[in-house]
């Protein structure tokens, strides 16, 4: 069950990395959707990686495919918080290839393609961002243990923020009910 004070305490004792994280996000997002066309192999690579999933099946198989991809993302970024501040690069990394892969499709399809992403892409881009959060934060708490020995702070800071993981669960989960909805309406 998630524990509404849990999640609260941790968006207000981390507002500040919830923000920069944002606009970081968004940076890379303009810089990809602005020069995408300047790197067509890359993007033709990861078009075809995403053809070759085969989505268009069935509306299961669709949503799996939907939702483990994107829960594979944000443990890799958790994971990730073991080699220090990594996460923050994958944020960017995958708001720029987001971004650069919304200008292809965008120069095919014009503004429609901004309509039939939006209503996931709000809760996979929250997800994304609380995910880098909570493994940035992860990573400051390893650097303390590592500095410090403060073994306490990195310990105490999962087992009281353990209910963000349930939160970036859901969010994608709902992101990928959207998804495969509107992949099934188109």
């Amino acid at each position: 069950m998630i524990k509404m004070k849990q999640i609260y305490n941790f968006f207000k004792k981390n507002k500040i990395y919830l923000k920069l994280l944002t606009i970081m996000f968004f940076v890379a997002f303009i810089f990809g959707f602005l020069l995408g066309d300047r790197f067509p192999n890359m993007i033709e690579e990861v078009i075809n990686s995403i053809k070759e999933k085969d989505i268009g099946q069935g509306f299961f198989e669709n949503f799996k495919f939907i939702f483990s991809h994107n829960i594979s993302i944000a443990l890799f970024i958790i994971i990730a918080h073991l080699l220090l501040f990594v996460p923050t690069f994958i944020l960017i990394y995958n708001a720029f290839i987001t971004g650069a892969i919304m200008r292809y499709f965008f120069m095919e399809n014009g503004y429609s393609v901004f309509l039939k992403i939006l209503p996931h892409g709000i809760f996979e881009i929250l997800g994304i961002i609380i995910a880098t959060t909570f493994s940035l934060k992860l990573s400051i708490k390893l650097l303390d243990l590592i500095t410090r020995q403060e073994n306490k702070s990195y310990v105490n800071f999962i087992k009281n923020n353990y209910q963000i993981i349930f939160l970036i669960i859901l969010l994608f989960l709902i992101a990928a009910i959207i998804e495969t909805i509107l992949i099934m309406l188109i």
